[in-house]
């Protein structure tokens, strides 16, 4: 059974995802909404839940900041920037985070089915009219990124691409909401409002 994705994130946490943890946008994903992380505080004024979570990859605890009510993870961070920003986190608690992980098993076998081989890049925007509207920016070969959405994200041109693709569909970019990239079922929702 493939479970709807709560969690989706900033253009920033992306990057910072990119320069902390060996860990991926899915990888992350999976863990905030298969309830692998641990709770270890919220903002009050802003209402963003402070997630504590194990890295097998890295051997090292990261603490995601959510926004309660839309999913959307800000940043990312490192234990040590954690405690200078916000609070200290309880040594147990890394222990639970690290157990959650490693006991999890996942249940979604993936049957053997024909591999996509298009990755479509849709945005997510403000039409003239004031309401939200999905549109079709561009379609990559999913070979050149090695069947691999997460790299997309990586790509330098990704950015100018966009707004390329918006401009010639006469989308202003400052309209735009949210950018989806997927290859078959899998999906990649980038907040891009946010930095």
């Amino acid at each position: 059974m493939n479970m709807a994705r709560f969690t989706h994130f900033s253009k920033h946490a992306l990057m910072r995802i990119d320069q902390r943890t060996r860990l991926n946008y899915f990888d992350i994903a999976e863990i905030l909404d298969h309830d692998l992380a641990i709770d270890t505080g919220t903002e009050l004024v802003f209402d963003r839940k402070h997630w504590l979570f194990y890295s097998e990859m890295d051997d090292s605890c990261f603490v995601a900041v959510q926004d309660s009510l839309t999913g959307l993870v800000i940043t990312v961070l490192p234990i040590d920037y954690h405690e200078v920003l916000a609070w200290k986190i309880k040594e147990e608690l890394y222990r639970q985070a690290a157990k959650k992980v490693k006991e999890y098993e996942p249940n979604n076998i993936k049957s053997p089915t024909e591999q996509a081989s298009v990755i479509k890049i849709q945005a997510r925007y403000i039409s003239d009219q004031g309401y939200p509207k999905t549109v079709s920016l561009t379609k990559y070969e999913a070979s050149e990124y090695s069947f691999d959405i997460s790299r997309v994200l990586g790509d330098k041109s990704l950015d100018s691409e966009i707004k390329q693709q918006c401009i010639s569909k006469g989308i202003s970019t400052s309209d735009v909401l949210s950018i989806s990239i997927s290859l078959g079922k899998e999906k990649i929702t980038v907040d891009w409002q946010s930095d």
